[in-house]
């Protein structure tokens, strides 16, 4: 048996140490509770135009450059809401993102535009097979606090890439210029948002 002056109590949620007999009712905890992890949401709709037509990435729930910058903040310890999932339904624009990630109680909303244009083919005429499709993207993102509106990081980002098909060039050139924009973000957010 342990004495009670020397004695250590290990709890399943963690490592305490018990005080000497004389004051056996006080605990102390070594490790310091954890905080809830900042909450941020997403609204970032994109586009891909093509010779054809523009492919709204948005309709179909592909959204490229949206779920890279989601991937990244979870990987960064951030909470991720899913403002679909919260509010019932997808925002419609900017102001009904702000305005849903207020319902559901998120600090921050990364809200912006994606869009990826044809940049053409090195060689006009030529099968796609042969030649492939370029295309360039753009993303321009804010950070906004969701209590104040207020804007705390504005970003702008491009990026080229090349496929078979003009939708994956356009797609390619978007998860490039989303990893971009995301490394920039949580570098601005890292020093934003330290305690």
């Amino acid at each position: 048996m342990i004495p009670p002056k020397i004695g250590v109590l290990l709890l399943l949620i963690g490592l305490a140490v018990t005080a000497p007999a004389q004051d056996s009712n006080r605990l102390i905890i070594l490790s310091k509770p954890e905080q809830p992890a900042t909450s941020f949401a997403v609204y970032l709709p994109e586009t891909v135009d093509t010779v054809q037509e523009r492919y709204n990435s948005s309709d179909s729930r592909q959204q490229v450059a949206q779920g890279v910058i989601e991937n990244s903040l979870i990987r960064s310890g951030y909470r991720l809401v899913n403002l679909e999932l919260v509010t019932g339904g997808l925002p419609a624009s900017a102001s009904d993102a702000l305005k849903k990630a207020r319902e559901a109680n998120v600090d921050y909303l990364v809200v912006g535009h994606a869009r990826a244009t044809q940049a053409g083919s090195s060689s006009p005429g030529l099968a796609i097979v042969t030649e492939p499709m370029r295309s360039s993207a753009a993303i321009s993102a804010q950070v906004v606090k969701v209590g104040d509106g207020s804007v705390l990081i504005a970003k702008e980002v491009s990026s080229g890439g090349s496929a078979a098909s003009q939708v994956s060039a356009g797609q390619g050139a978007l998860r490039d210029a989303a990893n971009q924009l995301a490394a920039q973000l949580l570098s601005s957010l890292s020093l934003q948002l330290k305690d």
